[in-house]
């Protein structure tokens, strides 16, 4: 990231604090204290050519392994969940993606739009303690008019909340999901399991967005895992649903 948001001009973290700092040398100097990934490579691009292989390219997937291009998943945690979400908002990978979940991860402050045509189904796990990424503003679930939290681990990230980004990920959805949105509500269909509620805007068998949360801090626990393998087999095409 740039540590910036989209429009150049907005930090995502608290700048008026100096720590912590972790711009990477490769970007140095780095215009805030915000910015936190490498700059040696464009890592969008990379995992476009994993994909895809083609000439020049060298220990691709296709080259590799032998899959079904429709069945590419992405997972990833903390970080990884926010490059997740990255991943399906850049048309040059959204569009090689079968559904995504991150895990403990959201986009940063003024991230929370879809990709410009691609539409990928997600499922997002947070934990309602996480201070690191804070799903929501305190006490939870926060509003449901909030745009963004900031982290409360002393850091000061700010980041999209939960109920933002699957809404607004659900009304750039198909029709099962876009007509039911309620701007400034929360979604009213409620799943309950175990050790998770998730809750959706979606009809149907296999909801297109699904914000789930678990009573947790910053961790990755085996049944949001669990749930995710749910989610990719529900949108999978060599799986049917009766």
């Amino acid at each position: 990231n740039t540590g910036f948001d989209p429009t150049g001009t907005e930090p995502i973290c608290n700048t008026s604090q100096k720590a912590p700092d972790y711009c990477y040398q490769s970007c140095a100097p780095c215009e805030n204290r915000c910015q936190w990934t490498h700059c040696l490579d464009d890592d969008i691009g990379f995992v476009r050519d994993l994909i895809v292989g083609g000439d020049g390219f060298a220990n691709v997937l296709p080259d590799m392994v032998c899959f079904d291009p429709s069945e590419v998943f992405v997972i990833g945690t903390s970080n990884g969940g926010m490059f997740a979400w990255t991943l399906v908002q850049d048309e040059r990978t959204a569009l090689l993606l079968a559904a995504g979940a991150p895990i403990i991860g959201a986009p940063h402050c003024g991230y929370d739009f879809p990709a410009p045509t691609t539409l990928t189904p997600m499922v997002s796990f947070m934990g309602t303690r996480d201070a690191i990424v804070p799903p929501t503003n305190l006490p939870f679930p926060g509003k449901p008019t909030d745009e963004c939290t900031t982290s409360r681990s002393g850091e000061a990230y700010f980041y999209t909340t939960g109920p933002r980004i699957m809404s607004t990920w659900a009304k750039a959805g198909p029709d099962s999901c876009s007509q039911n949105v309620v701007d400034g509500e929360f979604p009213t269909t409620i799943y309950k399991f175990p050790n998770l509620i998730c809750l959706t805007w979606c009809e149907g068998k296999k909801p297109y967005a699904m914000d789930c949360y678990f009573g947790s801090g910053h961790i990755e626990p085996s049944y949001a895992l669990d749930g995710a393998f749910r989610f990719f087999e529900l949108h999978s095409n060599s799986i049917e649903w009766n």
